[in-house]
């Protein structure tokens, strides 16, 4: 007898592919010489020398099949007859010659009879076998199906699973099969590293583990992970297999939807499971047992017939389907993580890839960028990358805060309207105490991370940790172009909401596009501008007679709660500050009024808008115009754009006093004043 352990699994099956060659050539010249089949012994060299493997540390897919599913030796030779010729096809014409003539359409009954069956009993054991007694069918290892060619049982076809050939073979040795339901996470997650905000675990914990250890014959565990995209639901249900000791299988639902109506799903995916001794996780559940899903019935019978827990992630309960969710044995729900736990999860990430920053620095970055576990995660990343030229792992924060923002891809485009970032300060024409509040607003923003986060600030405020602005005055005196220029400064982007695009005539829209506004406004680190705010921070109601009142109200709580909780800059501008909710006036960190120019800020005005490259007369006096016409800055503008504009028309090589003078008459008399006569002003050369 043969004492050698096997040197791996691919050393054993093929000692097992020369036995089942070596039995079917017995089996030949037997019927050639009409003999009878003898009982074959050679199984029991075999089973020492898998022992002996076993006891070397030799890891055998074939020993841990048989202990798992109990396989008696019958079902283990059925299985490796039906396995042979996915090993080596040269053992077909074997098979073949074994069988007798005929239409080859597989491995028949009557060949499995032929070679394993060598008296009435042994063939009676291997019928059993291949019954629904049995542990090969009911359970997804083999498959048995009627011929095409004859309706005698003797005729029908057996075959065995691709997964377990996946699983016996290796995935190393014949690569992965398209048609396995599941695929297995092979990132292993530590608990401990999974960053929850309050989240109870161990009693789901202990459900799953109680069901792979005490009872395996019970309905599933069903275990439901709600939350937003990136919040780590994935890596949770991956954490609670490493925690088992048991791999994750994640469910293929694309193949699944494309597998026939007809044939069922229950035994491959419970094999695929069974075979792995994993759990299985279903992720985006809502796609897949939504009320309208095409393979919600399918999947659901499927479920029902597992005996390995089943973890389902979703955005909300909501989206699915009652039938899964009577089913769920416990529901975590994950939300955006807080600034705390975003400090967390950076810090997580930093230490694991060996790249240090400071502390300070840390906590910035996790109060400035709102973003979920997964972006944090591919940020790191993206440091790694940009890193990995430099001999020192020590980043600072204009590196972290360049990765946080390469995660931001979130646009508010549905809602506002496009404002330029070319301007800056010094295009700014205002009085001097204006001018002064404006530079104290932007020092303000310059350093807000610094007097919150450095200072301590943030710790002591529970909400309010943004900056809110208010510019009032008549129109035209530059308001929503202060707004504009303090983007530039700031180099952030300024989203000017589109007040018609927000508000909506259906009950609850338009409190969700509030939702939806200052949550994309998180994500891109906008400043938020509202113009002509008292459009939409009106008093509120205080008896509501009606149904509007009542929804009127309730969204202007909604705005004032979002604008409380945003971490980001607000602007809010208006022509008429008392129509202002007195609420909102008490969260306004500053307020500008912005008045109408006075003489030598008007002719200011008028110089700054033309431009260096436009051909004006010599004789054109500002200043006079400036004193003729009290015009806002909107006004003046548009003043010196139709005068460029009646210059070009008239084909003059120079913009003219009188072209200058006409076009702001024309804005004068547009805005309600008395404009004089041009002969009274001194005449062109």
């Amino acid at each position: 007898m043969n004492d050698k352990p096997f040197t791996d699994a691919g050393d054993h099956l093929q000692a097992e592919l020369e036995r089942i060659q070596t039995l079917a050539k017995e089996r030949i010249a037997s019927a050639a010489k009409s003999q009878p089949p003898q009982p074959y012994t050679d199984r029991a060299e075999l089973e020492h020398r898998m022992e002996l493997s076993l006891d070397a540390g030799v890891d055998l897919p074939t020993a841990h099949l048989v202990r798992r599913f109990g396989l008696n030796d019958v079902e283990t030779d059925i299985l490796m007859v039906l396995l042979a010729p996915h090993l080596d096809p040269t053992i077909l014409p074997l098979y073949r010659e074994l069988r007798g003539a005929g239409w080859w359409d597989g491995v028949e009954l009557r060949l499995l009879l032929a070679l394993l069956a060598h008296n009435f009993e042994s063939g009676l054991a291997l019928r059993k076998a291949l019954s629904a007694s049995g542990n090969l069918l009911p359970r997804g290892l083999a498959v048995l199906r009627p011929s095409r060619n004859s309706p005698s049982m003797l005729h029908w076809v057996a075959d065995i699973s691709p997964a377990l050939v996946h699983h016996l073979v290796g995935e190393e040795k014949i690569g992965r099969p398209p048609n396995l339901l599941c695929t297995p996470q092979t990132q292993p997650v530590d608990l401990r590293d999974v960053v929850l905000l309050d989240v109870p675990i161990d009693v789901p914990l202990a459900r799953l583990s109680e069901q792979f250890e005490l009872d395996n014959n019970r309905a599933p565990t069903i275990i439901l992970l709600t939350g937003p995209s990136g919040t780590g639901k994935t890596s949770l249900a991956r954490a609670f297999g490493t925690a088992l000791g048991r791999p994750v299988l994640s469910l293929n639902s694309d193949l699944v939807r494309a597998i026939e109506a007809q044939e069922p799903l229950a035994p491959q995916l419970r094999l695929e499971l069974e075979l792995k001794g994993g759990l299985l996780l279903i992720e985006d559940a809502h796609r897949v047992f939504a009320s309208d899903s095409p393979i919600r019935d399918r999947l659901l019978s499927a479920v029902d017939q597992l005996r390995s827990p089943v973890i389902l992630t979703a955005r909300s309960a909501d989206d699915l389907d009652q039938t899964i969710l009577r089913r769920c044995s416990y529901a975590i729900q994950l939300a955006r993580p807080d600034s705390d736990a975003r400090f967390a999860i950076w810090s997580l990430h930093l230490k694991r890839v060996g790249i240090h920053a400071a502390r300070t620095d840390v906590a910035a970055v996790a109060n400035t960028y709102p973003l979920t576990g997964a972006e944090i995660d591919h940020a790191v990343r993206t440091l790694v990358h940009l890193t990995a030229h430099e001999p020192a792992h020590s980043v600072a924060w204009s590196e972290l805060s360049s990765c946080a923002e390469s995660q931001l891809r979130s646009s508010l485009a549905e809602y506002t309207l496009t404002l330029s970032r070319k301007r800056r300060l010094s295009d700014l024409c205002l009085e001097p105490d204006t001018l002064s509040k404006v530079h104290e607003l932007l020092h303000a923003c310059q350093h807000r991370r610094r007097v919150m986060d450095d200072w301590g600030f943030r710790d002591r405020l529970s909400t309010g940790h943004g900056i809110v602005a208010l510019f009032d005055g008549p129109p035209g005196t530059g308001k929503t172009f202060c707004a504009e220029i303090l983007g530039a400064e700031l180099s952030y982007p300024v989203a000017r909401i589109n007040i018609p695009s927000v508000v909506s005539k259906w009950v609850g829209e338009t409190e969700e596009r509030i939702h939806d506004i200052f949550r994309r406004g998180r994500a891109s680190r906008s400043i938020l501008l509202f113009d002509e705010a008292d459009s939409l921070f009106g008093h509120r109601v205080s008896e509501t007679r009606s149904a509007t009142d009542r929804y009127a109200n309730m969204s202007v709580n909604l705005l004032l709660q979002e604008i409380e909780r945003y971490d980001g800059v607000v602007i809010l501008t208006t022509n008429l500050a008392t129509a202002l909710d007195n609420a909102l006036m008490r969260r306004i960190q500053f307020r500008i009024t912005f008045p109408e120019p006075d003489v030598t800020q008007r002719a200011l005005v008028f110089r700054h808008m033309v431009p260096k490259g436009a051909p004006v007369a010599a004789n054109v006096d500002f200043e006079q115009l400036a004193e003729d016409f009290e015009l806002s800055g909107g006004r003046i503008q548009n003043a010196v754009l139709r005068a460029a504009y009646r210059a070009v028309a008239d084909g003059a090589p120079h913009i003219t006093m009188r072209h200058f003078w006409e076009s702001a008459a024309e804005e004068a008399r547009s805005a309600g004043k008395v404009v004089q006569d041009w002969p009274q002003l001194r005449k062109e050369s």
